[in-house]
């Protein structure tokens, strides 16, 4: 009879040791069990301009700072901003309405200022009962190839030269494009490309291009999933991102900041790559940083990281 008992408390003790296992292995591998849908995520790796104490400090991060902040104004003539390193984050919230017109990129609330090496969708998201999500082993993959990739590369420094670029509904800083941010480029794409979302989508302003180049960039997105990489890669930091007020308007903004540098010398040491989910127009969301992979520090006169 105790025999008997025993054996009965020992198979329910197996019983709820194998139900909480199960539990478990659920809550981690959900997809496993569950049928899910694999979801196409759009990553931007990029190179983050550095947050500095003082964002009128740190070129070329306070450059981004400024030329945004005097887009927006620009697009909302009305709303003027001015004052100390304080209290201007705060002054902002009234000017970066979520409404749809004017300027849309917002550096002091809710984007980050970068340099992209690579933007595409990404294999590494899923849908499971109706909610989207990362999926964790995919990621943490992804992070370790581009690690790898890069692990005998040297942190790049970048330089802002106030050359300019306003096209379509962008306004961008051009940056130089040096061995070092090339060599990182090409370097991020071959190793990350392995994870992007199959069937790449042709964007429609890649179609409208004269050839040989449309035949070259549609050649780039069908193997890497974006026209801008390799032999194609342009190095810039957007600043703008505006649908309703004037090309012409925004060149102006331009070339008053480019007239009103603060100092002939801009640049900086960026020593990390981040991987984030992006919001309007291709760009970093402040919250939506999912890693960051640190490169061997290198010398510099400026550094800014």
């Amino acid at each position: 009879m105790l025999m008997r008992f025993c054996q009965q408390g020992v198979q329910h003790i197996f019983v709820l040791i194998a139900s909480f296992l199960l539990c478990i292995t659920l809550i981690t591998y959900p997809w496993a069990y569950f049928p899910v849908e694999a979801l196409p995520i759009e990553l931007n790796l990029h190179l983050p301009l550095r947050l500095t104490a003082s964002w009128r400090l740190g070129c070329p991060y306070s450059e981004a700072l400024r030329s945004n902040l005097a887009l927006k104004q620009a697009s909302e003539p009305d709303k003027i901003v001015d004052g100390d390193d304080g209290d201007l984050i705060d002054k902002t919230n009234s000017l970066f309405p979520d409404n749809g017109r004017g300027e849309q990129i917002d550096f002091f609330h809710l984007h980050s200022p970068h340099v992209t090496l690579y933007l595409t969708n990404f294999d590494v998201a899923y849908a499971i009962n109706g909610s989207s999500t990362l999926n964790s082993t995919k990621v943490n993959s992804l992070l370790s190839a581009i690690s790898n990739a890069t692990s005998s590369l040297h942190a790049c420094e970048i330089s802002l030269n106030y050359s300019f670029s306003v096209s379509g509904t962008y306004a961008m800083w051009i940056i130089p494009d040096t061995e070092c941010l090339q060599n990182l480029s090409d370097a991020v794409v071959t190793a990350a490309s392995t994870y992007m979302y199959r069937p790449p989508t042709i964007p429609d302003w890649v179609r409208s291009l004269p050839e040989p180049e449309r035949s070259m960039r549609i050649e780039l997105v069908m193997k890497y999933g974006s026209p801008n990489v390799m032999e194609m890669f342009s190095p810039h930091v957007t600043v703008g991102y505006d649908i309703t007020t004037s090309a012409e308007n925004r060149r102006k903004t331009m070339e008053s900041l480019k007239e009103t540098k603060p100092s002939p010398i801009c640049s900086g040491i960026i020593s990390a790559i981040r991987v984030g989910e992006t919001g309007v127009g291709g760009t970093v969301l402040q919250g939506g940083i999912i890693g960051e992979i640190r490169m061997a520090p290198r010398m510099a006169s400026v550094t800014n990281d």
